[in-house]
């Protein structure tokens, strides 16, 4: 289980053109722990957090291309009324515009820290073991669902493995 953090930024520049989000200059900054596997990132250029420690972005390509960045480029986005710039270490080929940082960096950037200055997480990850099917995922969520609402919480859960199987059938 890992901790993270998720917010939309304002992308000077950019306008999306994804059917969610067509017009639009904000792109959702996914914030998780770095130097994990929570993310299985399919890599076109850089190396991201190859190394623990490793500062920047990864940027995903459509957002990439439509800005003409590349690794080693400067990526700038708004959040707060503040302007933030990271150096993009890797762009990744996931098909929906997003960036993705160390989740404890976009806490302290986006004012989401505790009364003592600590992070707070808005989103857990959890990774289970080995390289279980969308179904084994499936019934994982299905059995946190029914444990969270039986102790009257939510959640929004995503499964990244069918997400996976997904864009390799469209590619």
């Amino acid at each position: 289980v890992y901790p993270g953090l998720d917010v939309l930024v304002t992308v000077p520049g950019f306008v999306s053109t994804a059917p969610a989000r067509e017009g639009s200059d904000q792109v959702s900054i996914v914030g998780f722990e770095t130097p994990t596997s929570t993310y299985g990132f399919d890599l076109m250029a850089g190396s991201g957090w190859d190394d623990a420690s490793q500062q920047g972005i990864i940027v995903t390509r459509p957002l990439a291309d439509t800005l003409d960045k590349q690794v080693g480029d400067e990526m700038t986005f708004l959040l707060n009324d503040q302007e933030y710039s990271y150096e993009i270490i890797g762009i990744d080929a996931y098909i929906f515009e997003n960036i993705f940082m160390d989740w404890r960096e976009l806490a302290h950037i986006a004012d989401y820290v505790n009364d003592d200055g600590e992070p707070a997480i808005s989103t857990v990850y959890i990774d289970l073991a080995g390289d279980p099917s969308s179904e084994t995922v499936d019934q994982k969520i299905d059995e946190i669902t029914t444990l969270l609402s039986a102790n009257d919480i939510q959640g929004t859960f995503f499964n990244q493995t069918k997400s996976a199987e997904i864009m390799a059938e469209q590619t």
